[in-house]
């Protein structure tokens, strides 16, 4: 395999995802093959944010127009990343993979041995490649129930399920991150799956395990949305206070429920335990963790997060920290089968009582340490995609 080429559709920005699979597949695989091809797509702005609205509309236009695709090459990887109105979510799913497939296909090479799909809504651009037969295999990479996350919105969520049916039943295997989306698929008509999980670079979080001094400390990584969760804690602060007065709560991330989580703190007269951090560095990471006791994952049960496989609890667990999880989905078997931490039903009394069971028992959170250090050691991102290569290699 060392001289052949794969094509890699991933959707997000290899350099600025927050799903850092992404970024540590795409590497993984640079040093299997002799060039790896990622796509990839991207707003239309690069500026800043808090750029005025005619800014980035009026620069944006012109790069979308002479500038669509980004050429970045690090080592044998060459990220194409191709610019998108991607706000606009009647074009971001009816038209982003046949706009990238018409920006792209004058870049890419005429064959391919392996292609990896790991984005519905760039379905046309891999289907299309092995229609044309400038692909050997293909595999979808199933990260994602994509339908789930338009669950309020029936018509998007049948074009997403549509989108998803395209994949598996074209692609010759299906890689899933866990066994809710691997039975889904093979009722879907899969050819070939296999579960690989998600994982932690575990020598960048293993740092984590020497303890600076800290307080009693809860910590969340990740999206502040509604979905994922990161209320609850803030909610049951009240109760666990009444035991530990001086434990506190940090929150690393951002995201459209952040106003509201600040109110409700402010309300709660939580101000002086809850430390919104904001969105942080890959590689700073560890620091905080390493201030920290208990790894948060308090997803709302719904499709999308039932069948999720969240990064951050392998990093927690890398870190050494014990998790609490809701329980239901794959969150609840992948806490279950580490026995690193506890599932709850998302409530603020049971979470307070699970926080209180291994901040006051020093043998169970002990135990619970070890296994998920353990745990994580077994599921370092090389470990991982070796398995997922040996699962290429037999179909290839």
């Amino acid at each position: 395999m060392e001289t052949e080429r794969v094509l890699l559709i991933v959707g997000h920005d290899l350099q600025n995802s927050n799903y850092k699979r992404v970024e540590h597949l795409a590497f993984f695989l640079a040093r299997r093959f002799a060039k790896v091809d990622a796509i990839s797509v991207t707003k239309m702005y690069d500026g800043s944010v808090t750029d005025p609205v005619w800014k980035k509309a009026l620069l944006g236009i012109r790069d979308l127009m002479f500038k669509r695709v980004k050429v970045i090459r690090i080592g044998n990887v060459t990220n194409y990343v191709v610019r998108f109105p991607q706000r606009l979510t009647t074009l971001n799913i009816l038209t982003r993979d046949f706009w990238t497939y018409a920006s792209l296909r004058n870049y890419l090479d005429q064959h391919y041995d392996v292609c990896i799909l790991a984005d519905p809504r760039l379905a046309y651009v891999a289907t299309r490649m092995k229609k044309l037969k400038r692909v050997n295999v293909l595999f979808y990479e199933d990260w994602d129930y994509f339908p789930g996350e338009f669950s309020d919105i029936p018509f998007w969520r049948q074009i997403m399920n549509y989108r998803e049916h395209i994949c598996i039943r074209v692609a010759d295997g299906v890689i899933s991150v866990g066994t809710y989306l691997e039975a889904l698929r093979k009722r879907q008509g899969a050819k070939h799956t296999t579960v690989v999980s998600n994982g932690a670079d575990y020598a960048l979080f293993r740092t984590a395990q020497q303890k600076k001094t800290h307080p009693p400390t809860l910590i969340f990584m990740g999206t502040l949305g509604e979905e994922w969760g990161a209320d609850l804690p803030i909610q049951a602060l009240p109760l666990i206070r009444e035991i530990i007065p001086e434990v506190r709560y940090l929150i690393l991330g951002s995201g459209p429920a952040e106003r509201k989580l600040r109110t409700m703190t402010t309300e709660l007269r939580l101000d002086d335990c809850v430390c919104f951090l904001g969105k942080q560095a890959y590689q700073d990471l560890p620091g905080f963790l390493a201030e920290a006791d208990i790894g948060v994952a308090t997803s709302r049960d719904n499709d999308f997060r039932r069948f999720a496989s969240p990064l951050k609890i392998f990093e927690y667990m890398a870190a050494g920290l014990p998790v609490i999880g809701t329980n239901f989905g794959e969150t609840r078997l992948i806490i279950e089968k580490a026995r690193a931490g506890l599932t709850v039903e998302f409530s603020p009394k049971a979470f307070a009582t699970a926080v209180l069971d291994l901040l006051c028992d020093r043998e169970m959170y002990e135990l619970c340490s070890a296994s998920a250090i353990d745990f994580a050691s077994q599921h370092d991102w090389k470990r991982l995609f070796d398995h997922e290569l040996g699962f290429i290699k037999g179909l290839v």
